[in-house]
């Protein structure tokens, strides 16, 4: 269509293109009277325009930024309010905006996405600032430098710890239509937490992880096919640090 309505704009008549570029004679013709966008695509006229998409789009994208994206509900609600408050004519019921528009708005915006968002308290996405984080990096590099440490990965080292569970939870499978209950054999319905804290160099060199067991008592099936040197804790060493191996 591009192609065509440039060579019209170019000089060539309009049913020479039509027959070259092989469009539809009133398509064209109208794109080249200006009555229809040249982008114009069939169907129903949508209900906002580009630069209205692209702030819609713009404002999901900023609210993910601070840490209080819109769920795909919350965008139909938003559209259909912006519809409702410039007095135009829509589709929209209910008080959102149809699944269709917004599967549609998707199309048209491919920089958004449906994520999964993850978990951040409120005191580190506050503390998590630009400000903030150029003051760590630069108290961080003063303290490296000053122990002569940027020529000395192997005097680096990060620890960090995670929480695990020994009952794994089931993933979807195959059953029969409209079975009520479909059930999953697991270990335990319901399992404690149990930490490991790993610890590494700069220069890639891995300690032996520490495993911290919720539980009184040894067991030496625990230790089974553990990293050589892994140290095994169990809670009440924790909690009597006179008592920590």
């Amino acid at each position: 269509m591009e192609a065509g309505l440039k060579a019209v704009q170019e000089g060539m008549g309009l049913r020479q293109a039509v027959r070259l570029y092989n469009l539809p004679y009133e398509t064209l013709r109208r794109r080249v009277v200006g009555s229809v966008a040249v982008d114009c695509r069939p169907g129903p006229p949508s209900v906002f325009s580009k630069e209205e998409e692209e702030m819609l789009a713009q404002y999901c994208v900023n609210m993910a930024d601070m840490g209080y994206g819109l769920s795909r509900e919350d965008v139909m609600r938003t559209a259909y309010n912006l519809a409702e408050k410039s007095g135009r004519k829509h589709p929209f019921t209910n008080g959102l905006a149809g699944r269709a528009w917004f599967g549609a708005f998707l199309r048209r915006n491919p920089r958004l996405s449906i994520r999964t968002p993850q978990s951040l308290n409120h005191s580190r996405a506050k503390a998590g600032n630009e400000q903030n984080i150029q003051e760590f990096f630069a108290k961080l590099g003063a303290i490296m430098a000053r122990l002569n440490l940027l020529t000395k990965p192997m005097l680096i080292y990060n620890l960090d710890e995670t929480g695990i569970t020994i009952v794994h939870k089931p993933g979807k499978v195959v059953a029969q239509l409209g079975r009520k209950n479909v059930w999953h054999v697991t270990s335990a319905e319901k399992g404690k937490t149990h930490t490991v804290m790993t610890c590494g160099s700069a220069s890639g060199y891995v300690v032996p992880p520490t495993i911290i067991f919720p539980r009184v008592r040894m067991n030496d099936k625990l230790m089974e096919g553990a990293v050589p040197g892994t140290l095994c804790v169990f809670r009440k060493w924790m909690d009597n640090a006179g008592n920590f191996p």
